[in-house]
């Protein structure tokens, strides 16, 4: 009770001490799921904005994983995997200024490996989709690439509408006409 006193006033540090006394003193108890879980969150709720340091996001999603593998059967896993993908979204938005700032600076190749970090490990979000969007403009730009570049940007037109991709899915469009008459 007393984590969760600590959490409830938003002390996450204090709340995660107390949730990893209870995991380690008390695993016989019927709230070591819950400790588990919301050492996760205590993770979670203390890590910056996007643009800064992720460690403490990365810590709170490995937390989320290994509460997964270990509580197969806890009711608390949909609960875990929203907050994964959260997670994911937050680490493919900081990946993805990352990519934006090599490509401003016209540095293609880093921009490219920040890009296929997003494809490859943060499908089905917003940075996802842009990330496609980026890596045929870096094709483009660079002259390379055109049959690549061309499903990229096809398979952003097939993402369903939403009006935060409305003005990457307009780009796209334009984009893909550019490509296809090069």
């Amino acid at each position: 009770m007393l984590a969760e006193s600590y959490y409830a006033d938003r002390d996450y540090p204090m709340a995660a001490v107390e949730y990893q006394i209870l995991v380690t003193n008390y695993g016989y108890s019927d709230y070591v799921d819950d400790g588990y879980f919301k050492q996760a969150l205590c993770s979670y709720h203390q890590a910056p904005k996007p643009r800064l340091d992720q460690t403490l996001t990365y810590d709170a999603l490995a937390k989320l994983e290994q509460f997964e593998q270990v509580f197969t059967q806890s009711p608390l896993i949909p609960e875990a995997r929203d907050y994964k993908k959260k997670i994911h979204e937050r680490l493919a938005e900081k990946e993805f200024e990352n990519a934006e700032f090599y490509f401003k600076t016209k540095r293609y190749i880093s921009s490219l490996v920040y890009l296929n970090k997003i494809i490859d490990n943060y499908p089905d979000n917003e940075y996802w989709v842009r990330a496609l969007y980026l890596k045929a403009k870096v094709f483009y730009v660079r002259g390379e690439k055109k049959d690549e570049s061309i499903e990229l940007l096809q398979r952003v037109l097939e993402q369903p509408e939403e009006a935060r991709l409305e003005e990457v899915k307009r780009r796209a469009r334009q984009l893909l006409r550019d490509v296809e008459r090069s």
